[in-house]
């Protein structure tokens, strides 16, 4: 029995013991957790202590760069207040100029009135002809002096730049001076005798001032001054043009021997510039002949290369919306490698966008911008961005019909005739197949024609369409100014319809997004110019001419048929609408005649100015002239250079460096916007000094204002060209960078409208 107790007993500890062992095992493994935990959060605070510190160095070198940029700004802003206080001074200047201009004629129009107040009854007949035979014998009389002082000539003709010239006597150096101000004698000689006759007339008749107040005097006093100084005027300038002709004048000196080597001095400088203009003309003679030389007979060759290959073109030759582009450009997304020439930029950033959301790595390559894919094989380029010394396997060019374009033609006859291409797709409207054809076959390549028909019928609506009332979703309203687009689009949103702008000034992302919300039905209505005639395929129903008549860049005209088959062409779109319609508010009987009517076959491709010329050892406006001048295959008709010869002779007062001349004179922009020609001005004359302009814009210039941020926006187009050109590319990306912010702004402030 104790036995047992005792065996209970020790069970019993055993199990305490045990419970005890089980328990500190326990807390030993939640001691040891802990202590891995603790250990883990030793780590990571030492891991956030790092990262502290990290975070306190960059803020230091963050804070290092705002205050750089914090001195920067201050200079900027600086400079800004003393352009504004500079703008001021100008301002007060101008103000006060005008001022005294205004009181000047407030005095000469008193003193004309005292005269008037004196000339009721007179006839001054008798002392004018007293006056002019004294003028005349005194210059007669003058020429026979063995001095002419610079008195006597100072007071009959009153040349200002003999006036500068203290001369003492008549010699060489002036003569020929002194000739030419003899076409000024007969006014100044008008004005000394009307200033002593006047004088006469006024002490004479001083009692007529009583008749101060007679408003009807006056009238009358001024017609009868007025029909007087008309007929001496008149004879005045018979009396001393008919008596002082040259060769009296000549005759007169010649009797005095004190000139007698003057007059030799003369005739030997008239004989050397007769020798110069001889020299002159047979150096543009010599020049022209070098440039024909320069000229192969047939114009091929001016492209050996491509002469080299064998090609082969197929023409995809119909109207707007046939699919002749989409077939093209299948083709050259079959390829290897290949290049798409555009007329626009904006058709140029169209395909390289699809192309590279099709999975086809493209590179974009414009006269504004340059976007270089990595492992691109395909590139998309405005025409004249066309590297004819690349071979590709396919190339495919576009709108080719602007071949007869007489300012930008010449690029696509280049492209036609020298890209060095097996492989050519050309997409081109009817009236382009026969040129397109004899280019072909003076290349003596083979080619195929492929005739496309519009994918969906194209009617002219019956019932007449009146603004605003008959505008209806989908619709397309056309006009041709940036301020007509904003007034359509200001009304329709004022009726509470929804739509989208599009015109040529517009930045591309901008139009896109624009054509974004249309395609969406985020809007219902386009308000655009003529910029959706090429590119931009959207949903449109129906086409609507609001105007037709556009400015050109030269006159405003009226649209021509090409222009409103290639806009009207736009309306249907196959599995959206089956048939595409257009009106118009006015002029529908021109709209529908025009897009019916044949259009004449084009006869000339327009032929560029050939560059390897520019190597020729003459100023570049010279060898523009004559280019110009020279007769060329009846095939052909040469590219206007008008716009280029205007900047080039404007260059060559300053530079003989006919590359910067040559660069600077085909840098696209607007030379008739003041702001954009003073500013490449600035840009060329940085150049020739060894020195790069530099970029000065920044986000403090993005406005709220449309018309302002797209003028920027070409500010910056502009100088993106430049500094492209002329490889200065440490600007580049701040270029890239203010046009992007600019784009994004715009959307915003249409968006804004819209929602308004």
């Amino acid at each position: 029995m104790f036995k047992n107790y005792i065996l209970n007993e020790i069970t019993k500890e055993k199990n305490h013991i045990t419970n005890q062992l089980d328990n500190n095992y326990c807390k030993a493994n939640a001691i040891r957790k802990r202590r891995k935990k603790s250990l883990k959060i030793y780590h990571q605070t030492e891991e956030y202590q790092a990262s502290l510190e990290e975070a306190l160095a960059k803020s230091k070198r963050y804070q290092k760069l705002i205050s750089e940029h914090a001195t920067e700004d201050e200079d900027l802003k600086k400079e800004y207040d003393a352009f504004e206080q500079r703008q001021k001074e100008q301002k007060e200047r101008e103000k006060k100029r005008q001022e005294e201009k205004r009181l000047q004629q407030l005095r000469v129009q008193e003193k004309l009135t005292e005269m008037e107040q004196c000339l009721k009854k007179l006839d001054f007949t008798p002392l004018f002809k007293k006056y002019t035979q004294k003028r005349i014998r005194e210059i007669e009389q003058s020429y026979s002096l063995d001095v002419i002082s610079i008195e006597t000539y100072d007071d009959y003709f009153q040349s200002d730049y003999i006036y500068n010239k203290k001369y003492s006597e008549l010699s060489a150096e002036n003569f020929d001076d002194f000739i030419n101000s003899l076409e000024y004698i007969e006014w100044s000689n008008i004005f000394i005798i009307y200033e002593d006759i006047f004088d006469d007339i006024f002490h004479a008749f001083t009692e007529l001032q009583k008749f101060k107040e007679d408003d009807d005097l006056c009238d009358s006093l001024t017609d009868y001054l007025t029909d007087i100084i008309s007929d001496y005027d008149y004879e005045i300038e018979s009396e001393l043009s008919s008596r002082f002709t040259k060769s009296y004048i000549l005759e007169l000196i010649r009797k005095n021997p004190h000139y007698c080597l003057m007059i030799k001095d003369m005739e030997d400088r008239e004989q050397k510039l007769k020798q110069e203009k001889q020299e002159l003309e047979e150096r543009r003679e010599f020049l022209r002949k070098t440039i024909l030389q320069k000229i192969p007979d047939n114009y091929i060759d001016f492209f050996p290369e491509a002469r080299k290959i064998k090609r082969n073109f197929i023409l995809h030759i119909g109207p707007t919306n046939s699919g002749k582009t989409f077939h093209a450009t299948q083709a050259l997304k079959s390829a290897k490698n290949g290049i798409y020439l555009a007329p626009l930029r904006l058709l140029a950033i169209e395909q390289y966008v699809q192309l590279n959301k099709e999975g086809f790595p493209c590179s974009l390559i414009t006269g504004e911008e340059e976007k270089h894919i990595e492992n691109s094989f395909f590139q998309s380029s405005t025409i004249e961005m066309a590297d004819l010394t690349r071979q590709y396997a396919v190339a495919v060019i576009d709108e080719a019909q602007m071949i007869k374009d007489s300012d930008r033609g010449g690029a696509w006859t280049a492209a036609i005739l020298g890209i060095c291409t097996k492989e050519i797709h050309i997409c081109a409207a009817l009236e382009a197949e026969e040129i397109l054809i004899k280019l072909i076959q003076d290349c003596k390549d083979s080619y195929k024609v492929l005739h496309y028909e519009r994918q969906c019928p194209l009617i002219c609506e019956k019932q007449p369409f009146s603004f605003p009332s008959s505008v209806k979703k989908h619709d397309a309203l056309i006009v041709f100014s940036k301020k007509s687009v904003h007034a359509i689009a200001g009304e329709l949103q004022r009726t509470g319809t929804k739509c989208s702008m599009i015109y040529g000034s517009l930045p591309y992302e901008v139009r896109k997004n624009e054509a974004d919300k249309f395609i969406a039905g985020e809007t219902d209505v386009l308000v655009a110019t003529d910029a959706i005639g090429m590119g931009l395929n959207l949903p449109i129903e129906r086409i609507v001419f609001l105007e037709t008549t556009k400015f050109d860049g030269k006159t405003k005209r009226r649209i021509n048929p090409e222009e409103i088959r290639q806009i009207a062409g736009r309306a249907g779109r196959k599995g959206i609408y089956d048939v595409g319609y257009y009106n118009a508010d006015t002029s529908i009987d021109f709209i529908q005649k025009s897009i019916l009517v044949q259009t004449d076959p084009i006869k000339k491709a327009v032929l560029a100015f050939p560059t390897h010329l520019l190597y020729l050892n003459a100023p570049l406006s010279e060898i523009f002239e004559r280019w110009n001048e020279l007769h060329i295959n009846d095939a052909f008709v040469k590219q206007n250079l008008e716009r280029e010869l205007h900047l080039c002779k404007f260059m060559e007062n300053y530079s003989k460096d006919k590359q910067i001349i040559y660069k600077f004179s085909t840098i696209p922009f607007n030379e008739n916007s003041e702001q954009l020609m003073e500013l490449w001005t600035e840009m060329f004359f940085a150049e020739i000094q060894g020195n790069v302009y530099p970029f000065l814009l920044s986000d403090k210039h993005i406005t709220s204002d449309i018309h302002s941020l797209e003028e920027i926006y070409r500010i910056c187009d502009l100088f993106y060209c430049y500094y492209r050109r002329f490889n200065h590319t440490q600007f580049l990306e701040d270029t890239e960078t203010v046009r992007k912010q600019i784009t994004k702004r715009l959307i915003e402030l249409l968006s804004h409208q819209k929602r308004q």
